[in-house]
């Protein structure tokens, strides 16, 4: 294997590229400013849980850096990261390199950890497991956001659904009387996660992404004073459905050179479909209804798109920006600020 540092120079770290538990320490240590680092999946089945235990490690000894663990298994993450051996292990590697105690106090106050969900399908299995896990900073990643997905209405397995604790379980042991450390005493998956972090999909067989979905994401996130972060649209974004090239009443002033010249910056600015939001099953796949619209940008056929309809267009990655509702969402959670 490879223990070179481009992985970690491009602030993206695959740590079972370092099959040297001590180098895998003394190279992340070389860093010596702060830098938000991604970790490749570590909880796939192929990963051995020792070697689990030796990232954390690294993680642990390097306090000025801010992990980000983000996975499609969150039900390994859960199992793995619960377990009492699982801290023991990690302490082992620690005192074997010589690590005093203090980088380890659990959970580790520079790891923020992960689960990737795309629709309310995704959400609703992974977002429980993330709720069990005991996190500095616990995260749901929606990129891309391919449907919608509603975070008030994924309850906490390890409560009662009001917040309450119901029977023994790792975050708060046999106390009937202690509020739930998975959802935070609010019974639902939205009080369980300190950071949404959402975006469109990228890419040449890109799937639209409906303004709604982010809205709703968007505002749940307020309602909860849990940060909100947009990265951007992807392939497609909104566009207006009305891009007119003169006053209707008045008509056009100008010569035919400069009306086909307006008529063509509009069509380049205009939406030139409309995501309706309806679903369907295609092939055991949901897919959402995009309607192509034949009249232009600037046609008086062209008047007014009632909701949920949204106009849209293919911009690329690159043109479609990060403004929702005209504004930038950037938040993030405060410990980062630190």
């Amino acid at each position: 294997m490879s223990s070179t540092m481009t992985a970690l120079r491009a602030e993206h770290w695959n740590p079972l590229e370092y099959d040297d538990r001590r180098l895998l320490g003394a190279s992340v240590t070389r860093w010596n400013r702060l830098r938000m680092v991604t970790v490749a999946e570590l909880f796939q089945p192929a990963v051995d849980t020792g070697d689990i235990a030796a990232a954390w490690a690294a993680m642990a000894i390097t306090p000025q850096h801010v992990y980000q663990v983000v996975t499609d298994h969150s039900d390994r993450m859960m199992r793995v990261l619960a377990a009492p051996e699982f801290e023991q292990e990690v302490s082992r590697i620690l005192r074997a390199q010589g690590a005093s105690p203090g980088p380890w106090r659990w959970p580790l106050a520079n790891l923020w950890v992960g689960v990737n969900a795309s629709d309310q399908e995704q959400a609703a299995e992974r977002l429980p497991d993330l709720m069990g896990v005991r996190a500095h900073v616990r995260f749901l990643r929606a990129d891309p956001l391919t449907g919608p997905i509603d975070l008030t209405a994924i309850r906490c397995r390890w409560c009662d659904g009001e917040g309450g604790a119901s029977g023994y379980s790792h975050l708060h042991g046999y106390d009937m009387d202690a509020e739930c450390g998975g959802c935070g005493g609010a019974g639902h998956a939205l009080n369980g996660v300190d950071w949404i972090v959402a975006a469109g999909e990228r890419g040449k067989n890109a799937r639209p992404i409906h303004p709604d979905w982010l809205r709703k994401l968007r505002d749940d996130a307020e309602d909860m004073g849990v940060p909100f972060h947009f990265t951007g649209w992807g392939e497609w974004g909104p566009a207006p459905f009305v891009v007119r090239v003169c006053d209707p009443e008045v008509g056009w002033q100008g010569s035919e050179a400069e009306l086909a010249e307006a008529k063509k910056r509009a069509e380049a600015e205009g939406a030139t479909h409309v995501h309706t939001g309806n679903e369907y099953m295609h092939n055991g796949e949901r897919k959402y209804h995009l309607h192509e619209i034949g009249h232009k940008p600037w046609s008086l056929e062209r008047r007014h798109l009632a909701p949920p309809y949204e106009p849209i267009r293919r911009w690329g990655s690159r043109r479609s920006g990060r403004l929702l509702d005209g504004r930038v969402h950037d938040a993030m959670p405060e410990e980062f600020d630190v």
